[in-house]
């Protein structure tokens, strides 16, 4: 670093030189300028600086295997299987048909999608995914007429048991919900769902349905 003192300027100033100008310009400029070390040294301590911090935080590497685990994984990945299909759906008080209902697979099998149709027009559709930092599975229903968002998970005889909340979109209320899902014998599929009244703190029938397999349409024989 360029040092002077005040006898070494002074003389500067009394006898100058060009060499002695060159010098008193350019210890004016760097005390100008603010500066204690050679810009060049700042420039490397800092670039020295960045790659340290580069080196204690590395980006963390996702493989193509970890992004399609959940697609070859069994239980509970696979765990509302027995949900997926064409169906029709019936009324299980009186066995009126009410709707038909498509569920399938996305994303791999991540995903199961809901489509429902009721016979008076009415629609709705449902996400289904089993979610890992819930470690549950979790269904979340959009209609014109509610909003469901309830997780659960499959019991020890095989049905699917899910608790959250309704909101109604007309009114705003909410409610406690809850629905089953339980795989009979003849293939088909008994639906149960419920709302808590908060009067009574009763659960009561909100929606019972029974789903049977649609046909598969017969291909002509040539």
């Amino acid at each position: 670093m360029l040092q002077l003192n005040i006898q070494s300027v002074t003389s500067m100033i009394h006898s100058p030189r060009p060499t002695h100008v060159l010098l008193l310009l350019m210890a004016i400029g760097m005390m100008a300028c603010g500066h204690t070390e050679p810009p060049a040294a700042q420039t490397a301590t800092s670039a020295a600086a960045a790659n340290s911090d580069a080196a204690s935080s590395p980006a963390p590497a996702v493989s193509v295997t970890d992004q399609a685990a959940c697609t070859s994984l069994q239980s509970p990945y696979r765990d509302f299987d027995f949900w997926l299909g064409n169906w029709d759906v019936y009324d299980a008080s009186n066995n009126d048909k009410v709707g038909v209902n498509s569920i399938s697979k996305l994303a791999g099998g991540c995903l199961l999608l809901e489509l429902w149709q009721g016979v008076l027009g009415t629609t709705g559709t449902s996400m289904n995914f089993y979610d890992p930092l819930q470690a549950a599975w979790r269904q979340v229903w959009q209609s014109e007429g509610v909003f469901i968002d309830y997780q659960g998970a499959l019991d020890d005889r095989g049905t699917m048991r899910l608790q959250g909340t309704i909101s109604y979109h007309k009114t705003g209320k909410t409610a406690p919900f809850r629905g089953s899902w339980q795989r009979q014998k003849d293939g088909s599929v008994l639906q149960i769902l419920e709302q808590m009244h908060a009067e009574t703190g009763q659960w009561s029938s909100w929606f019972s349905a029974s789903y049977r397999r649609q046909q598969e349409p017969e291909q002509a024989q040539l």
